[in-house]
């Protein structure tokens, strides 16, 4: 058997092919073929929890696996979500349960929770904008074409005339308003007018409808000008809607740079759209430094805009993570790869576990060192506790101190700011391997694996699951 350290350096020199290994498993590949085939077509927080595989999956992606038996506990993490301060997720210490929250974000983005954002996401988004701005502007021209009387009124309005041009199809003659006057000043009752001359024979049937040559005044009290417009204009616009999204999604998963992402027009504002950002259609160099250095890139200029523009470009960014995920952007989802991705690597430790317990740890703690910000995100997770304890010469005895005085430990003996660099990590983590052989010699026994909890057999309400999850850990 190898030692802590020989184990961990052969999963680690080539993690990718290891967890390529890992992933290849029949059992492995089994679960996770069902998960990705079911994931998209759950909606709720019902069906999520209701399919014992998907969610035990999901669970054990997160390190929840001994939680999986407390549906009622997280049913209730996941139906109040992440963005109230008071949900049930927020007030627990184990951060955890904010994080499969916010994976698997039903409260906030319902049945969009599970797609891919960067394609069923967007076009839901799109599609959802589209209806809004339909209805708004069919508002606005039921309410104002019944005061028109002229054809001068007609065509001075714009807002109403493009919108009756385009539940015509006629938007590609918007701006050619001398034409457009010529087709309705003559009208149609002469077999020699402008419009009957024309082979399009859309023109003829817009100079019907608003036939100010023979109705006069009287042309926009008619219903065909009324609601019989707004029935044309929803029926246009959602098939060109439907056209568009057809194109997008036929075209988005091809797409593998940002530099193809925005060279796409038809793709690219379909995008922006989407997010309410197509006033930054023509803005290329500030949306593609955002999409390739993030929004800190651009921090003094996105300070400046609006809190919507904001929140806009933030959502935009992480959609299009290009920075990030590289040619997978366009195909990812944090409920579908992502959470495999996790389940992965979790199963990796999990066996690494099985024969070496440091072994694990040592993976645990590599994996989740970026993301520690304090000595007290350390205190409040026991397998890091362990590892930093093991790392620095602390004694366990030192959990019964004061919370306080542990941080002030920990913070005197590590620079938090070297877990940042992977040679510094690597470095620490080497030193923890050595001395965990130290204290847990490879020929000896396996090590009881005390720090991952086994699922308690009985049942318990969330509020007294609640009360054990927010117990100090260590005991302090």
């Amino acid at each position: 058997m190898l030692t802590t350290m020989a184990e961990y350096q052969r999963l680690t020199q080539d993690l990718d092919r290891t967890l390529k290994m890992t992933a290849s498993d029949p059992v492995i590949a089994r679960e996770t073929e069902y998960y990705l085939s079911r994931i998209s077509e759950i909606s709720t927080v019902d069906e999520f929890v209701d399919d014992t595989r998907v969610f035990n999956y999901a669970m054990k992606a997160f390190g929840l696996e001994e939680m999986s038996y407390a549906k009622a506990f997280m049913r209730k993490v996941l139906t109040e979500g992440i963005d109230n301060p008071d949900a049930f997720s927020n007030k627990l210490v184990d951060k955890r349960y904010r994080a499969f929250a916010e994976a698997f974000n039903f409260q906030k983005l319902g049945a969009a929770a599970t797609q891919i954002v960067a394609q069923e996401t967007t076009t839901d988004y799109y599609t959802r904008r589209m209806l809004e701005e339909d209805s708004m502007e069919s508002n606005y021209y039921l309410a104002s074409i019944q005061s028109i009387t002229t054809i001068d009124e007609f065509i001075g309005n714009t807002r109403v005339y493009s919108y009756a041009m385009k539940a015509f199809g006629l938007e590609d003659m918007i701006e050619d308003a001398d034409f457009m006057r010529t087709v309705l000043t003559e009208g149609i009752h002469d077999p020699n007018a402008f419009a009957n001359q024309l082979a399009d024979s859309r023109f003829r049937k817009f100079a019907a409808v608003f036939n100010f040559e023979s109705n006069g005044e009287a042309t926009t009290s008619f219903s065909a000008t009324q609601q019989g417009t707004v029935d044309k204009y929803m029926l246009t616009m959602g098939s060109k809607q439907e056209a568009d999204t057809d194109y997008y999604l036929s075209t988005i998963a091809d797409i593998k740079s940002i530099g193809e992402f925005m060279e796409n027009t038809e793709v690219f504002n379909y995008a922006l759209k989407a997010f309410f950002l197509e006033d930054f259609a023509d803005d290329t160099d500030f949306i593609r430094k955002i999409l390739e250095d993030g929004l800190d890139s651009v921090g003094g200029i996105i300070e400046q805009l609006e809190a919507l523009d904001q929140k806009s470009l933030a959502t935009f960014a992480n959609a299009f993570n290009f920075r990030e995920r590289g040619e997978d952007a366009t195909t990812y989802s944090l409920t579908q790869q992502g959470t495999v991705d996790r389940y992965i690597r979790e199963t990796l430790e999990v066996s690494a576990g099985e024969e070496n317990q440091g072994v694990r740890l040592a993976l645990y703690f590599e994996r989740k060192a970026p993301s520690i910000t304090s000595a007290y995100t350390i205190l409040a997770d026991k397998a890091l506790t362990k590892f930093v304890q093991v790392a620095l010469g602390i004694p366990a005895s030192a959990s019964s101190q004061d919370i306080d005085k542990q941080a002030a430990m920990i913070e005197k003996r590590l620079d938090l700011a070297d877990l940042q660099d992977p040679e510094k990590l690597d470095k620490l983590v080497r030193r923890f391997t050595m001395l965990w052989e130290l204290e847990n010699p490879t020929q000896s026994a396996p090590v009881p694996n005390v720090l991952i909890g086994q699922p308690l057999q009985a049942s318990f309400s969330s509020d007294l699951l609640a009360s054990l999850q927010n117990l100090k850990l260590g005991g302090f």
